[in-house]
């Protein structure tokens, strides 16, 4: 079994992807004990990545795994942030804007 998964959420990343991301992540969370969202390479988010977020997150808790965010756009931070949210995702390295990426 692997320790960790890094999963790259390249492009834009909305509700049309939502269920891909979260089948992905589910796999991940199979196969490692840590699980990580790289929004590195993301040009645009919507109002569905979050949800989808704690999704992760909650699937992550029933499995005793950890899901960690990197690079994440500061728009998703306030987001997480305004919904109160801060407590129940782990962001590291908050970029200060998503990088144009396809």
């Amino acid at each position: 079994m692997s320790i960790s998964a890094h999963v790259k959420l390249s492009g834009s990343v909305g509700i049309k992807r939502a269920a891909q991301i979260h089948s992905e992540a589910c796999k991940a969370l199979d196969g490692g004990k840590v699980v990580t969202f790289d929004f590195d390479e993301n040009t645009g988010i919507d109002a569905s990545v979050l949800q989808l977020l704690l999704a992760v997150q909650r699937e992550a808790d029933e499995r005793d795994k950890n899901f960690q965010l990197l690079n994440v756009p500061t728009a998703l931070v306030e987001q997480i942030e305004n919904c109160g949210a801060a407590s129940l995702l782990t962001v590291h390295d908050s970029a200060s804007a998503p990088t144009e990426n396809v």
